[in-house]
């Protein structure tokens, strides 16, 4: 649409309606391109989404033997993938 709006509107100042109206003319004759080159890539089905791709985050938590089950218990309601804990060390 970006190209369209480009070249019609600089051929627009040699036409009768002006460089805005030429562009906004090239805008939307563009972006209905840019629909059909997309209709036709995906083969009829325009707008499919993609498969969705999940993020893993590694969070360390440092907390007292009092509060370590109720950090699980966050966690766990919070749709962890897994959650540990590590022995005290000195």
């Amino acid at each position: 649409a970006t190209g369209f709006t480009v070249i019609f509107s600089s051929y627009g100042f040699m036409l009768e309606w002006g460089p805005i109206i030429w562009g906004l003319i090239g805008a939307a004759l563009g972006f209905a391109f840019g629909l059909i080159i997309d209709f036709i890539k995906t083969k009829g089905k325009p707008f499919k989404k993609g498969k969705r791709q999940l993020t893993e985050v590694f969070v360390l938590v440092q907390c007292n033997e009092e509060q370590v089950q109720t950090v699980e218990k966050v966690l766990w309601e919070h749709k962890a993938l897994g959650v540990g804990k590590l022995g005290e060390t000195k």
